[in-house]
């Protein structure tokens, strides 16, 4: 856009009289003003270019502040928590953890009189597949899913109480030492089945993520003059404890669960 401004008189630069643009001489002191003429257009020019700019920064500012009021909104806005999104799956896994045990107890030993042994390992299978499909739709803090594992536990145990109780009409609580230590320990070997399945999750995910660095895990790297890679050091015990989580628990768990068979 070009602004053309259009002075119907101009002022001498003598005596400052008015005198049409196209003079070459003013007709009130008689002096040869020619000589002005090129530097009064270039000024015209420049005043010219000068509102010109400053008009077209103005829009400008505007579109901008327009663009940034329909954007801000959206960026204010508090993104949610996908932490907080996806808690459900834990809980939906400890809740199918305890009606699915209830009913295996309920199934194996007074339908089939199936071996304790074998129940055993089915109270453990159960809790670490539900806890693998839990942790693949989750992403909780591992305190959280601690303490759902925990009361998972105690849930499934005191559920099997309860049918045995009402089945066979013996007391519901244990009613002495060892009986409140295998029970304890049985609820700690179905939180840590739990557990294992979902830290085995989340050690896999981490597993797929660190193969293009290698596909394989090695605690002390070097590169290629024979030198460990310290800067790697942290991240690389960080994955091997990740690793290493699942596989320890599980261990626990099955302890825990076949120690008074064992005895």
């Amino acid at each position: 856009m070009t602004i053309q401004v259009v002075d119907t008189t101009a002022a001498c630069p003598y005596c400052l009289s008015d005198i049409p643009p196209q003079a070459l001489v003013c007709r009130h002191c008689s002096r040869d003003v020619s000589l002005f003429r090129t530097l009064l257009d270039e000024i015209d020019r420049l005043k010219n270019e000068n509102l010109t700019q400053k008009i077209s920064l103005e829009a400008f500012q505007n579109l901008q502040t327009g663009s940034l009021l329909e954007v801000l909104p959206a960026q204010q806005e508090p993104a949610p928590s996908p932490r907080l999104q996806r808690a459900w799956p834990i809980w939906g896994a400890g809740v199918l953890t305890v009606l699915t045990l209830g009913c295996l107890h309920w199934l194996l030993f007074f339908i089939y009189d199936t071996p304790v042994v074998v129940f055993r390992i089915v109270t453990f299978c159960v809790p670490v597949a539900l806890g693998f499909w839990a942790g693949s739709q989750s992403r909780c803090f591992w305190l959280y899913q601690l303490g759902i594992a925990l009361v998972t536990g105690v849930a499934s145990v005191f559920v099997m109480l309860n049918i045995t109780h009402q089945i066979d009409q013996v007391p519901l609580w244990p009613q002495d030492f060892r009986e409140w230590r295998e029970t304890v320990e049985y609820l700690l070997s179905i939180a840590l089945a739990l557990l294992t399945g979902f830290w085995a999750w989340s050690a896999s995910a981490r597993w797929k993520r660190t193969r293009p660095n290698g596909g394989t895990l090695f605690l002390l790297q070097r590169d290629d003059k024979g030198r460990l890679k310290l800067e790697q050091l942290s991240s690389d015990v960080q994955l091997l404890i990740a690793t290493l989580a699942p596989f320890v628990s599980g261990v626990m768990a099955v302890y825990a669960a076949v120690k008074s068979l064992l005895g």
